[in-house]
């Protein structure tokens, strides 16, 4: 909906930007309107800017900051609370009244009677920056699943906090960057948890508050809500009303998510999440939706046919654009440019061409992020559980695996087994097994690049283990880490970046709750996954109609990079930054020129997260 920036200081750093500046660096999040407050209570001022994205109350009334009809309770927010309209009757019928149809409102009214508890009552996606004049508390709230983004920095005289990293990279300097977070980035495309790339900066985390007074004395984290906590089955007997059932939860997630003064709209692929949802929003809640869907020249990456012919199945507009692959490629360098922080999912793109797309119409769009990691949707968790059970026949072998022999295949082929079985053998947990098996280097070769060995060591998995079913934890892995600082900055950033609006009804809580209270094999038996959604989706479509091949949200990058995109490509790896300090430059330049002039292919995926966090330096420091 919106982006905000914000600081309250006892004094002023010598390094702190105006605010008003800063706020510009996220424009296109909020183009419609902006708002600035400046404000000193005792011996502390705080300092807000806001740029709205105007989807609820268009009106003036919907201006931000806003404050309370005392002036003593301010708040900027980024999202929306989609059930806003029930609490305002219930605030209302207690004599709470409102000069507004915003959500934001609603917020205030609500942090009044319940305090910062009320956080508990919101449906919705947000990022809530509150502060109480009265108390002379300030709290910065996250949603629940992590789709709104929150970044802060805390010194003994600043609190700095933003939607986006941009804002803040001005209040650290390049030696703030860890040698932990750049080793994560490599192992995962993204940092996980609180961390981004600078120890200074962190994330406010999916399902966390946090509590500050004004005079930067007292500082507390807490966790209002985790999936974990919701461990007790759903006590529905047979697999008709489970069907039944999560086909209600869904309907009333989309209602929610309709809920706009503007243009609401779709994306569409041929897969099965967006087919699901588009059927339920057409056959169930009777809207007359605009579909979104992009394809490509090269039809080993192309759906448009596809979801074309869902389109017209279900009776629904479908606007559908086709790249050729030199508009691709010219593209794709100003989107990286975009990033404002590390992240190496290429798919970014794709759904930043598909938003582009659905911006020229609609202001709001739904997506259907968020499946897989309930419902198992991933071929890599079929992966895991067979190789899980190969792993464990054979790892008292990988216990006796000399380093010497792994050394010198790395130096060979640089391929993987080898070292992988090693770490497998001396594993601790199943989760500790599939992030093995499924993160993209072992941490022999990260180690290669980078010395990482203390942090590799500290890494804990126990607090995933959450409980006996193998799946149920991998899911749960994913969705704590994959999908907040993946998937879900994904669709923020390639969203906001054209001044729409992402929202995911799969994530709604309340599904979140239900699907984690799943047996596991109503989500994956034998080679398939999200098995309930399959089922419940043919009772929508007909069989030809529903792929078991989706494609994937993928571009040909690899060949991009060796092609149109070369140049700047080996250039970037090859360029001067000042992160170098943190890589053994003589390996790195190996691995360079073995893939560019050799054959080992395997070793392109490494190279696109040094060469994206590369760009991400030099357009960033």
């Amino acid at each position: 909906m919106c982006g905000f920036v914000g600081s309250i200081y006892t004094k002023l750093d010598s390094n702190f930007i105006d605010l008003k500046d800063n706020a510009k660096k996220i424009h296109y999040r909020g183009p419609d309107d902006f708002g600035y407050i400046k404000k000193s209570i005792s011996k502390s001022t705080y300092e807000l800017a806001f740029n709205r994205l105007s989807i609820i109350d268009l009106s003036i009334q919907g201006h931000q900051p806003m404050s309370d009809n005392d002036n003593r309770i301010t708040v900027v927010f980024n999202g929306e609370v989609y059930n806003f309209k029930e609490i305002k009757d219930e605030l209302t019928k207690d004599g709470y009244s409102f000069s507004s149809n915003s959500d934001t409102e609603v917020i205030i009214y609500s942090y009044k009677k319940w305090g910062v508890d009320c956080v508990n009552r919101f449906n919705g996606m947000f990022a809530i920056a509150i502060f109480d004049d009265n108390t002379e508390m300030f709290y910065l709230l996250r949603d629940r699943i992590g789709i709104k983004p929150l970044y802060y920095f805390l010194s003994d005289t600043i609190v700095s906090f933003s939607s986006e990293l941009k804002p803040l990279i001005g209040l650290v300097s390049t030696s703030d960057i860890s040698t932990e977070s750049i080793s994560e980035y490599l192992l995962y495309g993204y940092n996980n948890e609180n961390r981004t790339i600078f120890n200074g900066i962190k994330k406010v985390e999916p399902g966390k508050y946090i509590e500050i007074n004004y005079s930067l004395t007292y500082t507390n984290i807490v966790s209002y809500w985790d999936v974990s906590d919701q461990s007790s089955l759903i006590s529905i007997e047979d697999r008709d009303n489970h069907l039944e059932y999560l086909k209600n939860l869904l309907i009333e997630s989309l209602r929610l998510r309709l809920i706009a003064d503007v243009n609401v709209g779709i994306f569409l692929s041929s897969g099965i999440d967006s087919s699901l949802l588009t059927s339920i929003l057409v056959n169930d809640l009777g809207v007359d939706i605009d579909t979104y869907t992009i394809g490509f020249l090269d039809k080993n990456y192309d759906e448009s046919t596809q979801a074309k012919k869902i389109a017209n199945y279900l009776g629904v507009r479908n606007t559908s654009k086709i790249f050729s692959e030199k508009y691709l490629s010219e593209s794709f360098v100003d989107v990286l440019n975009l990033l404002d922080e590390p992240c190496a999912d290429s798919s970014i793109f794709p759904t930043y061409l598909v938003s582009k797309v659905a911006s020229e119409k609609s202001k709001v769009v739904l997506s259907a992020d968020g499946a897989d990691e309930l419902f198992a949707g991933y071929t890599k968790y079929i992966k895991a559980l067979k190789y899980t059970e190969r792993y464990n026949i054979i790892k008292n072998i990988g216990r006796q695996i000399p380093n010497v022999l792994i050394s010198e295949c790395y130096r060979l082929s640089r391929h993987n087994k080898l070292a992988k079985l090693k770490e497998f053998s001396v594993s601790h947990s199943l989760i500790e097994q599939y992030d093995i098996i499924t993160k993209g280097l072992s941490d022999y070769e990260l180690n290669q690049f980078i010395d990482s060995n203390e942090w590799i060591t500290n890494r804990k998995y126990e607090f995933y283990e959450i409980s006996n079913s193998f799946l149920r934890n991998m899911l749960y892995y994913d969705f704590k880490t994959y999908l907040p600082n993946d998937i879900l900055y994904k669709i923020d950033r390639a969203t906001m970046f054209n001044s729409i609006e992402g929202r995911v009804p799969f994530l709604d809580h309340n599904i979140v709750e239900y699907a984690f209270s799943l047996d596991s094999g109503q989500k994956l038996s034998g080679n398939q996954g999200k098995l309930i959604l399959r089922e419940l989706l043919h009772s929508y479509l007909p069989d030809d109609l529903i792929r078991s091949d989706k494609k994937g949200f993928t571009l040909p990058i690899e060949k991009w990079c060796n092609t149109v995109l070369s140049e700047k490509f080996y250039d970037t790896l090859r360029s001067t930054t000042k992160i170098d300090v943190y890589f053994n430059s003589k390996n790195l330049i190996k691995l360079i020129d073995d893939y560019k002039y050799g054959n080992k292919k395997n070793d392109f995926n490494r190279l696109y997260r040094i060469f994206i966090l590369k760009n991400w330096v030099l357009v960033n420091l």
